[in-house]
């Protein structure tokens, strides 16, 4: 159970950040932003007006920069891309604002809504610059965004883990400059699927409201969704909730080592409620969480395959889940090449349990839930950055477990400026049902095992590790960065009953490059890998956008389509 959540929401604003910004680092932030040189004398005002008397917001000014505004005048396709887009209108500015004129000046509420702005995904990047009146007490904020190039026009051929893909979409993802996400999509792959897509996003159909639709005919039937709520949009908000539906009526896919599949028709139906009620502070945030739904599972009978009975599951199911805020980071050079990244530094466990009544022609049984974990993000020095994760599910019945689930990760990178960054990554997964469809975890291209092609292993356990060495060309433009990639990876997949043997794994490594445009591609990079199998076979060669994991998540493997 996890809420729609923007993730920059779990930081806190650490105030030394704003007071004591490095002459140095900033030097290089202004080359690809300059609105950042004239920034620095406002933080230091900032300082200034912390610990004294109320300053009074006397003036909130909004300046809204079209893409490549600064630099138009220098390339002719800049002023292209500037008219194919209309820029974010002042009133979506606006309404994301967590300050208003009169208010006391708070420093923390405006480091994090330039945080929120920052994430919203038409904007490339956002700065409040705030000047400080001594003899009046008042303060006079400006608002600075840079918009994202969102309209979509795509005709392109893509490979990734050996799978060819013919995509055609148009979209756009601020429509009328209101925020608003209308996307078509047509896919055709060289596994012989069809998909047509549609799909409207919008967080803020109302002031509290966001929406999310997705509807698509593809080959082997139709998928729908639809998501409304009041996500989590600020730290202080009191509480949060969602309402999902979805009808999913196309297949599963059941892989093979060397990637075969079986395709499995189901119909899945779900409607579900999520609520979440904060009970901490900003700093220590305490979530008491609450979901209810309906599920349905239903398989057509395939040959040689055991398909379970269709099942109606009737979830209720509590969460706690504390967070502690110990800071926050914000650079370049992490998992981007010179966008700069909102970094929290956290440290937090969850813990939940509840029941599911699980109906089925055999009968009804009472199940049991229960799924605990931890996770932090710290930095412990000024040039490394950790990150690691582990979580665990179970369902049991009658004193034995059911399904049982497991996922962990531990990240560490290690950043040079001059020399490049090394990244180490070692992630485990185990997943096993004794009374659902058992549907194994795949292991290649698509989970970050570069070389080998997608869903190459099968089995209920994986071990995946990564290392990188990460460089950024000294050679950039305002908005353009490059860099490439030298990388070596090893992973192994193991059967159910088959202990974990270090000796299985198998091992590729090759040369990637990165190409990172903000005002294009927002905090994806685009990815070119060539990589050898070092236990035989052929090279492959592998583009999408996106590094093969980042410093806070796995790779979640090939996501759907639809």
């Amino acid at each position: 159970m996890q809420l729609i959540e923007n993730e920059n929401l779990s930081v806190v604003n650490i105030r030394h950040t704003l007071k004591k910004p490095s002459v140095l680092r900033s030097s290089r932030l202004a080359m690809v932003f300059p609105v950042l040189a004239f920034t620095l004398l406002p933080m230091a005002d900032v300082s200034a007006a912390e610990g004294g008397p109320c300053y009074k917001i006397r003036r909130v000014q909004i300046q809204r920069l079209d893409v490549f505004e600064d630099a138009k005048k220098e390339h002719w396709y800049y002023s292209l891309f500037q008219a194919l887009h209309m820029t974010t209108r002042e009133s979506v500015v606006r309404r994301e604002l967590l300050f208003a004129v009169n208010d006391c000046y708070d420093a923390d509420l405006v480091a994090e809504t330039e945080r929120n702005l920052r994430s919203i995904k038409i904007f490339s990047e956002a700065i409040i610059k705030a000047v400080f009146n001594e003899e009046e007490r008042v303060v006079d904020l400006t608002v600075v965004t840079y918009d994202r190039f969102t309209l979509r026009v795509n005709l392109g051929i893509s490979r990734k883990g050996g799978i060819n893909k013919l995509r055609a979409s148009l979209g756009e993802s601020n429509f009328l400059g209101l925020n608003k996400d209308f996307h078509y999509t047509y896919i055709s792959s060289s596994d012989d699927s069809r998909i047509k897509r549609f799909a409207y996003r919008d967080p803020r159909l109302t002031n509290k409201l966001m929406v999310d639709l997705t509807y698509s005919s593809t080959d082997e039937g139709v998928f729908q969704a639809l998501t409304i709520g009041n996500p989590y949009r600020r730290l202080e908000q009191p509480f949060a909730w969602l309402l999902h539906h979805s009808d999913d009526q196309t297949s599963s896919d059941l892989y093979t080592d060397g990637g075969d599949s079986t395709e499995i028709p189901h119909n899945l139906k779900t409607l579900s409620l999520d609520w979440s009620r904060e009970l901490g502070t900003k700093t220590l945030s305490k979530r008491l969480g609450f979901h209810a739904g309906y599920h349905s599972e239903g398989y057509t009978e395939t040959a040689d395959i055991s398909i379970p009975e269709s099942t109606d599951k009737l979830p209720l199911f509590i969460q706690f889940r504390t967070r502690k805020r110990s800071g926050f980071t914000l650079r370049t050079g992490v998992d981007s090449l010179i966008k700069r990244e909102d970094i929290a530094l956290h440290s937090g466990f969850v813990l939940g349990g509840g029941g599911e009544w699980r109906e089925r022609e055999s009968g009804g049984h009472l199940h049991g839930l229960l799924n605990a974990g931890y996770s932090q993000v710290d930095t412990p020095t000024s040039n490394q950055l950790n990150a690691s994760s582990i979580e665990g599910k179970v369902r049991f019945y009658a004193g034995e477990a059911k399904t049982t689930e497991f996922s962990g990760f531990y990240h560490h990178y290690f950043i040079r400026e001059k020399v490049g960054t090394w990244v180490g990554g070692m992630a485990l997964n185990y997943r096993f049902t004794k009374d659902d469809l058992y549907l194994p975890l795949t292991l290649g291209e698509d989970r970050g095992l570069r070389g080998y092609e997608a869903f190459t292993f099968t089995g209920n356990k994986l071990a995946l590790l990564n290392l990188e060495h990460r460089y950024t060309y000294p050679v950039r433009s305002l908005h353009w960065g490059f860099g490439q990639v030298l990388f070596l990876d090893g992973g192994a997949a193991w059967k159910p009953g088959q202990s974990m043997d270090p000796s299985d794994l198998h091992w590729g490594a090759g040369l990637g490059f990165r190409l990172d445009n903000p005002s294009i591609l927002g905090k994806k990079v685009v990815r070119v890998d060539l990589a050898w199998p070092l236990d035989g076979g052929k090279p492959s060669i592998s583009f999408s956008l996106g590094q093969v994991f980042r410093h806070d998540r796995v790779n979640p493997g090939f996501d759907r389509d639809f």
